[in-house]
């Protein structure tokens, strides 16, 4: 009677261990697969920014080239019309939009062109 009980408690400590080795290797890896979760969301958050800054910059260039067709010019001087282009690439909408300003100086009054 003794060597089964020495036997079922020797059964019940193995199985007591085996569960709690396997509980841990469970657990890490579930821990590994929130660190990889979070290493994809980052990457995917970079590419994101990267792929947003890429498209900021075409925008820019498309927006000069169509300010250029269309006649203005950069930095004009204060004695004839200025010109101002101001671009923004809206990731959201996946659109660029463009803004032109044109000023001509202000002459004093009582002055004739």
């Amino acid at each position: 009677m003794k060597v089964i009980v020495v036997l079922l408690l020797v059964v019940l400590l193995a199985t007591v261990w085996r569960l709690n080795s396997f509980s841990a290797v469970v657990a890490r890896q579930q821990q590994t697969i929130a660190q990889q979760q979070q290493i994809a969301a980052l990457t995917a958050a970079k590419t994101s920014r990267q792929e947003a800054f890429a498209m900021q910059e075409k925008c820019a260039a498309q927006a000069e080239k169509v300010f250029r067709d269309l006649g203005y010019k950069l930095n004009g001087s204060t004695n004839s019309v200025s010109d101002v282009l101001q671009s923004h690439f809206n990731p959201e909408r996946n659109k660029c939009f463009m803004t032109i300003e044109t000023m001509a100086p202000t002459l004093p009054s009582g002055t004739r062109s």
